[in-house]
Parts: C-alpha cells; sequence; structure tokens
C-alpha cells in the first residue's frame, strides 16, 4: 500500500495475503484537530491503483495556474 501526498509518493508498507484494507464494519472518515484550525483542500478515494501518469495528473489538476503546471514538466 502506498500513500500519496499531493501525487508524490510519501510512504508505504508491505501488504501480505493475511492483511485486510476492508474495514469489518466501514464508519465514516473523521478529521478533527484540537488547538489548531484543520483545513481540507481536496480529498479522493479511488477503488483502483492509480499508474504513476494518473497520479501526476490529478497532482497538476490541484495546481494553482498554467504556470505551475509548466515548470513541472521542466
Amino acid at each position: 500500500c502506498y500513500i500519496y501526498v499531493d501525487g508524490i509518493i510519501s510512504g508505504g508498507t508491505t501488504k501480505t495475503a493475511a492483511n485486510e484494507i476492508y474495514q469489518i464494519d466501514p464508519a465514516d472518515i473523521v478529521m478533527q484537530a484540537t488547538g489548531c484550525e484543520l483545513e481540507i483542500f481536496s480529498m479522493r478515494a479511488y477503488n483502483t491503483e492509480l499508474t504513476d501518469d494518473q497520479m501526476f495528473s490529478c497532482y497538476l489538476i490541484d495546481l494553482v495556474n498554467s504556470a505551475s503546471i509548466a515548470s513541472e514538466y521542466t
């Protein structure tokens, strides 16, 4: 399993056949903070693994302007 932040692989773990990523009793995603402000810009969930190109495309979608996008290609 890999963890991506802003389209960049930021961590991961090894998954064996004995591991399950599904919850027996599904629960809502809860985000909370005490002592600070929590702001979620966007969040995506997929039911399939994304390729590197797909992850990069998702990252580009969230860039602020065309200059930022162009800088990723240079």
